[in-house]
Order: C-alpha cells, then sequence, then structure tokens
C-alpha cells in the first residue's frame, strides 16, 4: 500500500513540476509529455479498479450485475494500455483500432450505470453475448439427428452448455431469444437515450473506418497515390496529440464515474489527483490545437 501511495505523490509532484509545452520545438517533444502522463492516467485506472468501498467487497467481490460495469472497465484499462503501446511504438494506424474499442466500451459502461433498471439492463447485457453460440448449438443439435457428434463438436456443445447454467440461461430461453442488442437498443439508440448522439458520427462511425479497413483508412495510411495510381504504403504514420488528449479525456472522466458509482473513493484522494491530470491534459491540449509541430 505504501508503494501505491509514494506512486500517486509522484503523479501529483508530476501534475505541478511538469514542463510547460509553450517551449516544445518538435512534435516529439509533445509527444514525451504526453506518453508520459498517459502512463500516469493508466496507472489511476489500475488502482481506482483495484480499491473497493469496504473490507467486504475486497473479500466477497461483487454481484453480477456490478460485475459486467467492472469487467467493461477493466476491459477499458487493458485496452487503454494497447493504445500507449502503439502511441509509443508510433504506429498511429494500431492505435486508432483501439480508440473505436474503447469509446465503445466506455458507451456500455456509461449506459449501464445510469439505466433506470440496472438489473434488467444487465441480464440482457449477458443473453445477448450468446447469438454466436445459439447458432452453434441449432448447427450441432441438427446435426446429432443424422450422425454421431465428432469430439470436437461434443465439446463445444458441452462448453455451452456450461456457460448457460453458469448464467442461468435456460436452452428453451435462449432458443427463443430473437434480441441480439441490449435492451432491444443499437448502439445509435444508446447514446440516443444518453443525450450523446453525435458522437455516433463523429467517433464510433468515423473510427469503424480503422477496425473494419474501409476505403477512408486505405487511402490516409496504407496506399501512396501518384498521378491517379496506387502503391503500397508499409510505412507507418507517427502519432500526434489530437488523438492521445481526447481519448485520455475520455479515460479519466470515465474513472471519475466509476470511482463515484463504485463507493471506492471515499475521501476523494483519487478523485482530486485525477481531475489534476484532467485539467493538465486540457492545457495541453489546447496549446497543441494553436500550434503546428514538426514531426
Amino acid at each position: 500500500m505504501q508503494k501505491i501511495f509514494k506512486r500517486l505523490e509522484e503523479i501529483k509532484k508530476w501534475v505541478k513540476e511538469s514542463p510547460d509545452p509553450h517551449n516544445f520545438k518538435t512534435n516529439d517533444d509533445f509527444m514525451r509529455l504526453w506518453v508520459e502522463l498517459m502512463n500516469y492516467a493508466h496507472y489511476l485506472l489500475i488502482v481506482g479498479l483495484s480499491s473497493t468501498k469496504d473490507d467486504v467487497v475486497a473479500k466477497k467481490g461483487v454481484a453480477k450485475h456490478r460485475a459486467i460495469v467492472v469487467g467493461l472497465m477493466v476491459r477499458i484499462s487493458k485496452l487503454y494500455e494497447g493504445f500507449i503501446k502503439q502511441i509509443a511504438d508510433r504506429q498511429v494506424e494500431l492505435a486508432l483500432i483501439f480508440v473505436r474499442l474503447i469509446s465503445e466500451t466506455e458507451v456500455k459502461i456509461d449506459y449501464l450505470i445510469n439505466t433506470k433498471n440496472r438489473r434488467k439492463s444487465s441480464l440482457s447485457f449477458i443473453l445477448s453475448a450468446y447469438k454466436a453460440e445459439k447458432e452453434q448449438l441449432k448447427d450441432l443439435t441438427g446435426k446429432s439427428k443424422s450422425r454421431p457428434l465428432e469430439i470436437i463438436e461434443k465439446r463445444i456443445m458441452s462448453t455451452i452448455k456450461g456457460k448457460l447454467k453458469k448464467d442461468n440461461i435456460t436452452l428453451k430461453k435462449l432458443m427463443s431469444n430473437k434480441t441480439w442488442k441490449l435492451d432491444g437498443k443499437d448502439f445509435k439508440c444508446i447514446l440516443r437515450s444518453l443525450n450523446r448522439e453525435m458522437e455516433y458520427s463523429y467517433v464510433f462511425g468515423n473510427m469503424s473506418h480503422f477496425v473494419h479497413g474501409t476505403w477512408h483508412d486505405l487511402s490516409i495510411y496504407h496506399l501512396e497515390s501518384e498521378n491517379g495510381r496506387y502503391f503500397p504504403n508499409l510505412k507507418y504514420t507517427i502519432p500526434d496529440p489530437r488523438i492521445t488528449g481526447p481519448i485520455t479525456f475520455l479515460i479519466l472522466t470515465r474513472l471519475k464515474a466509476f470511482l463515484k458509482w463504485n463507493k471506492s473513493d471515499q475521501d476523494n484522494y483519487l478523485m482530486e489527483i485525477i481531475e489534476s491530470l484532467l485539467d493538465l491534459s486540457i492545457a495541453y491540449d489546447e496549446v497543441y490545437a494553436k500550434r503546428r509541430f514538426k514531426y
């Protein structure tokens, strides 16, 4: 515990003594600072996820409907770590894939935390994850009527049934289910319910290019054009704060909401450090937006 507090105090000191970005001359100068800031943000994520409201929760864990949110936050932490690694490796094409995944996960957390019926939404979240398994069971059941199942097929069926039993989902309920969306809402509807509908095109939709490899992605990062003809571009693109700033702001903002929901920072010790890092990230982002840096 002492090591954690020592590390947190180091972050507080770094925020106070961090370099003035107005003095930076190149993009690399700026990105070195951002990577350091992101590493601190990731550490705060780890500490925040490791904290609980009391010793009882620390020993026994949380109920399933709350575990979904905790699990999604852990997913964000791991995705953000992957994002930081790609930024540090100067591979923006790969980092952009993480942006979409992080954003999608963060929206689900926002929805599940603020939904009126958390237990009902949690059950919907779990059941909607079994679409592929339903199709597999239908296929294997059909095959079993005409021939003995192979060993791997028996194993797949046994694994699926084991998962269903663990989640208290009957075969009848699974087979009769026809809705594979959280509370019957597609992603755009979820965003609309959170008053975040415009994020669908600006974030979710825009980042889809880099997940699915659309022409938008290919033409920017994977091809070079000359006189109307195209050549492969095997070089990676050097990242800049235009994606590191907003995604870090999103991460820290969601961490604040999680700590409040989880009641695991009642003395606001972590919250104050998070807010100071948030303020710094906003300040850096504003400085970068007003200047151009050389690569």
